[in-house]
């Protein structure tokens, strides 16, 4: 038994330093290919390094990956317009689907490969004379699409709702009332907590299995402008 877990761990450290050396591989290839303007072959290397459910490879993506993957975002973006101010935007983990909120409250599900929208929510009723709100936010694994919004109607009758998507297939979301118009909004990294932070400084956070409330104590007075877990998801960073 102890000569099998001895095997077992040189493996996994065989393993873990062949993906390594291929990493480092990946990423000089990709900054070769930014250089040499070769955006397919740099798009290539950046899907290469993207984890999936079925692989029992780490995530070794660090800042030269993010780097070269914002250079290529740059290098092939296309100016997608709306009639209305945007509020916050969200790519999905498969890079075909991008999430927009818009400053009347609706939402929109943008298809970069079909280049065509699909609106998920209606502008909210009211939208024309005072200030909406629509945050969005996709699961980190791809799974899950939220959006929070609410309009600044004044004073306490001001309110606010959640949505939860299964995503691709955005079927009938699940849906929180809240209490403000919400202004950010975070998913875990895990998919099982979801936080709002709204218009009037306050936090709020459910677990999603079970939509139980977590009490989070107001930390502030002004608009909470984000929000964010650290990777443990042990702590949740706000700002206003």
């Amino acid at each position: 038994a102890i000569k099998q877990a001895v095997l077992h761990q040189a493996a996994d450290e065989s393993r873990q330093k062949t993906e390594v050396l291929l990493y480092t591989s990946d990423i000089i290839s990709g900054f070769d290919a930014l250089r040499d303007g070769k955006l397919r072959r740099l798009r290539d290397v950046l899907v290469r390094q993207i984890p999936n459910d079925s692989s029992e490879s780490d995530d070794l993506r660090c800042f030269a990956w993010y780097f070269l993957l914002q250079e290529y975002l740059n290098e092939t973006a296309e100016p997608i317009e709306f009639e209305t101010g945007v509020d916050s935007v969200a790519m999905a983990s498969d890079s075909k689907n991008v999430a927009v909120g818009l400053n009347d409250g609706s939402v929109l599900l943008c298809d970069l490969e079909k280049s065509r929208n699909r609106k998920l929510l209606e502008p909210l009723m009211g939208s024309e004379e005072r200030r909406a709100f629509a945050s969005v936010a996709f699961s980190s694994n791809g799974s899950l699409l939220c959006a929070g919004i609410g309009l600044d109607a004044g004073g306490p009758s001001s309110r606010g709702k959640v949505f939860v998507w299964d995503y691709p297939t955005e079927g009938v979301p699940k849906t929180l009332d809240v209490e403000f118009p919400v202004t950010a909004l975070a998913l875990s990294s895990d998919q099982s907590i979801i936080a709002v932070g709204g218009l009037n400084g306050e936090v709020q956070a459910w677990r999603l299995g079970t939509f139980e409330q977590i009490v989070i104590p107001a930390p502030h007075t002004n608009r909470v402008s984000f929000l964010t877990f650290d990777t443990d998801n042990v702590r949740l960073y706000s700002s206003s």
